[in-house]
């Protein structure tokens, strides 16, 4: 059960005030837009709240007390829908491509949503007492030379490029990638070298777009400061994953997980809904690619294997579709824009759940005790597809190389061999075995920042440090050095000896 919160430590403290929060999530997709409403909706309980959103949660001037949402969402998805090409998803050197566009894309679009009328009058005349910020969003730094508070950065996946250096995170390509990497477990040789080659394409395309974003900023703000000292703001960031997802990194003080934090309680399922999943003897196949994945804009041929793979099983099947009218499916197959998914999920006769690798639908289906086929496509979906293998919970399919035999393989392994299922329920088992809820946390941890005026006495020493000055390459040098030199020395006193031999038995050098 979420949001069921009681926060008697924070929100009962005698010290403890009204405050004004500015909540910020740039990103043009749903699903990181979906883990900052349990956030919202506990904070309005006793603060005033301005979140800046893509996908606003109420008709405008229908919002609850204390929150005022600002919509960014019409002019944000217009750009990314018009440079991103879902052509460059789904292929596994998306991190040389996709990565490009995204990373080219998200300043521009930034740089749109600032100069709109309703953000410009925040602006000018807004007050506030601490901001919470998307985490993988770099330009977004720049409210925190706006106001001077506390700043709480929030990321809706793991970590992403910039965050290990802003907080001090151990930051390694195999062990502790960010989530832009797509295999971790088990590594072989070539993959060790394509996982590198990966991360340093990865650095330096986001250090080269740094100076890039620093001049889009400075041509909305005169002053504005270079982006790289404005990570010096960040007081804490939460990082919306459990531990196990991310191979147990270990963190600073002012960095924690907040895993799972969508949790909703269950509700009943529409009835017809309810009447189809009840009525399968077999079993019912749930297969969505989430909010950035339309199945409309895949390729034509990869959807209709997946089509005629379901005609050949005995299984019902739901497809989250982006259309009302899906021409071509098997009687089996029922379409449709939206399922309530997590309570599908719940329901008994739910045998498998296919997807993209999305971080929220891998929850979900974790929780329901649903294994797992991922079919991965774009960010952190790979990473996420290599923890359903690595414990066991699913298995990988490839979208570029895909055959309808290994689909129709892959569907009958995970549905028949009950090893998948038992895998999920002990995986839910060790995540869920927590103190408090990620609700608590986020809560808990926005208090102290209010309370304290910040964290920077929690800073880890690494933070914000570059990599040869992490690396003490003074000393580094220092010791290059002394060993250059007394390498010298015993090759010049080697020389001397040789000589001196040589002269002994009368050869001349």
């Amino acid at each position: 059960m979420i949001l069921r919160v009681v926060i008697a430590l924070a929100f009962c403290a005698p010290h403890t005030r009204t405050a004004r929060i500015l909540i910020v999530v740039p990103t043009p997709s749903y699903s990181h837009q979906l883990i900052f409403r349990p956030i919202i909706e506990e904070l309005t309980k006793n603060h005033q709240v301005t979140f800046i959103t893509t996908n606003p949660a109420y008709p405008k001037g229908d919002t609850p007390r204390n929150l005022t949402e600002i919509d960014v969402g019409p002019i944000s998805y217009s750009l990314w829908s018009h440079e991103v090409s879902l052509a460059k998803f789904g292929k596994e050197n998306f991190i040389y491509d996709g990565v490009n566009v995204i990373f080219d894309v998200t300043p521009k679009m930034f740089a749109e949503q600032l100069r709109l009328a309703d953000v410009e009058k925040l602006i000018r005349n807004a007050q506030f007492d601490l901001l919470i910020l998307e985490a993988w969003f770099r330009p977004i730094l720049i409210w925190s030379y706006l106001y001077k508070v506390p700043v709480l950065q929030i990321s809706s996946m793991g970590t992403s490029p910039g965050n290990p250096d802003t907080m001090g995170l151990p930051d390694h390509w195999t062990y502790h990638p960010s989530f832009f990497h797509q295999k971790i477990y088990d590594l072989t040789t070539s993959e060790r070298i394509s996982e590198m080659l990966r991360n340093l394409h990865l650095q330096s395309v986001f250090d080269a777009n740094e100076a890039k974003e620093n001049e889009i900023l400075k041509g909305i703000f005169d002053d504005a400061p270079p982006l790289r000292s404005l990570r010096r703001n960040v007081d804490a960031m939460l990082l919306n994953l459990n531990p196990l997802w991310d191979n147990n990194r270990p963190l600073p003080q002012n960095v924690h997980y907040i895993g799972n934090i969508n949790r909703n309680p269950a509700k009943e399922l529409p009835r017809d809904l309810q009447s189809y999943l009840d009525s399968s003897d077999t079993g019912v196949i749930y297969m969505s690619f989430g909010t950035n994945v339309p199945p409309s804009k895949l390729p034509r041929q990869l959807t209709r294997m997946f089509a005629s793979v379901f005609r050949e099983l005995p299984y019902k099947v739901l497809w989250k579709w982006d259309l009302d009218v899906v021409e071509g499916m098997p009687e089996n197959v029922r379409t449709g824009r939206w399922f309530p998914q997590a309570d599908v999920f719940r329901h008994p006769n739910v045998k498998l759940v296919i997807t993209q690798g999305g971080l929220q639908t891998s929850e979900e289906a974790i929780e329901c005790g649903k294994p797992l086929i991922g079919i991965p496509f774009l960010a952190d979906q790979w990473l996420n597809v290599d923890n359903y293998v690595h414990h066991g919970m699913g298995v990988y399919l490839n979208a570029e190389t895909v055959t309808a035999e290994e689909f129709k393989a892959a569907i009958v392994e995970v549905i028949e061999n009950d090893k998948y299922r038992s895998s999920v329920l002990r995986f839910r088992g060790l995540v869920s075995d927590v103190r408090l809820s990620p609700a608590q946390r986020v809560a808990w941890w926005t208090e102290r920042l209010l309370r304290h005026g910040g964290a920077a006495h929690m800073r880890a020493p690494a933070a914000n440090m570059r990599l040869l000055d992490c690396l003490n390459h003074e000393l580094l040098l220092l010791v290059i050095c002394c060993c250059v030199c007394v390498s010298s020395l015993i090759a010049w006193t080697a020389v001397l000896i040789l000589k001196s031999l040589l002269k002994g038995f009368g050869i001349k050098i």
